[in-house]
């Protein structure tokens, strides 16, 4: 058996929960397809369909506000293991995940 390494600074979670439920969507096939979901928004850092997945991630954690995604006590959108598990490398911040939602209409759905 190897060794990795170099491993990442933190290993731990709070939400095992949401990394379970990552992997499943990622092997069902639903990541991929909410990627195909059409919104008409450019993307600077981060794509409209990863704040999309973002939202829904955020409510499996069950969030109150959006806001709760970045300043939570113990925040989903800060967790870099939760985002690996949904096949991302970080999360956009709540604002901007407002703005996606609010330019979502009835071809988004």
């Amino acid at each position: 058996m190897e060794l990795r390494e170099s491993l990442p600074v933190r290993l731990d979670t709070e939400h095992g929960l949401l990394i379970a439920f990552g992997q499943f969507a990622q092997q069902h096939g639903l990541v991929s397809r909410l990627m195909q979901v059409p919104i008409d928004q450019k993307t600077r850092t981060f794509t409209p369909q990863t704040k999309l997945l973002e939202f829904l991630v955020g409510t499996l954690a069950g969030i109150e506000y959006l806001r709760d995604l970045n300043d939570a006590p113990h925040p989903a959108a800060k967790d870099h293991l939760v985002a690996e598990a949904w096949g991302q490398a970080a999360w956009a911040h709540y604002g901007n995940v407002s703005r996606t939602l609010d330019i979502c209409d009835a071809s988004t759905v």
